[in-house]
């Protein structure tokens, strides 16, 4: 039986009152709601699915992800943003080379529990002026989409061009070198946000680091 979206947050609602509510104070956020949904529903399982494990999800074909289920719950079918979307929530990918996703908080059959994630708030901080935030945060986006872009290419060429075997090393040569540069970012930014006379340096960083 396919539950309609009544059927299923009834179920969700019954869930979260059998355990006691969730343990966030406001309750999940609509993507989070979203993401169980599209992960729980069986007949999607094909692309789609929890891991076997019941503690990670696997998106199985990321274009047919894009194309029917990211526009049909999120009115869009950027792969790459849904991607940056997860990694603002907290999820982790776990394999270069599989498109599987998880969170501590993110289990199948315990949907009470998305209420304790949460999203990764905007920084504010008065040591910070407001162009050098944007300048970092603009970065970070910047990393973050084209670390998704890599992945997508390293997936699709392991799954349909498996010969070309020294292409897809390169791409996950430059995964790592981008991650390793996105990390240094993020950690450069949360030691402004501690040390306002840092600024002026990571500027001067900022203006040469994509040269």
């Amino acid at each position: 039986m396919h539950f309609g979206s009544f059927e299923t947050n009834k179920i969700m609602e019954n869930s979260t009152k059998e355990q006691g509510g969730g343990g966030g104070s406001g309750g999940p956020t609509e993507f989070l709601v979203k993401i169980y949904q599209m992960v729980d529903d069986p007949y999607t399982d094909n692309i789609v699915s929890w891991s076997q494990s019941n503690n990670s999800f696997i998106i199985k074909d990321p274009d047919e992800f894009a194309t029917n289920l990211l526009s049909k719950y999120f009115r869009h079918n950027n792969f790459s943003n849904f991607v940056c979307q997860l990694n603002t929530y907290g999820f982790h990918k776990i394999k270069h080379d599989q498109w599987e996703f998880a969170n501590e908080y993110f289990l199948k059959d315990q949907y009470y529990l998305l209420g304790n994630i949460q999203g990764k708030q905007t920084v504010h901080n008065h040591a910070l002026g407001e162009v050098e935030r944007l300048a970092f945060e603009e970065e970070i986006e910047k990393l973050e989409n084209e670390k998704a872009s890599i992945e997508l290419d390293i997936s699709s060429f392991k799954q349909y061009l498996p010969a070309k075997k020294l292409h897809v090393d390169n791409l996950v040569q430059r995964l790592e070198a981008l991650e390793y540069r996105l990390n240094n970012l993020k950690n450069s930014f949360e030691t402004v946000l501690q040390n306002p006379k840092f600024v002026e340096k990571m500027n001067k960083k900022l203006s040469s680091f994509f040269r």
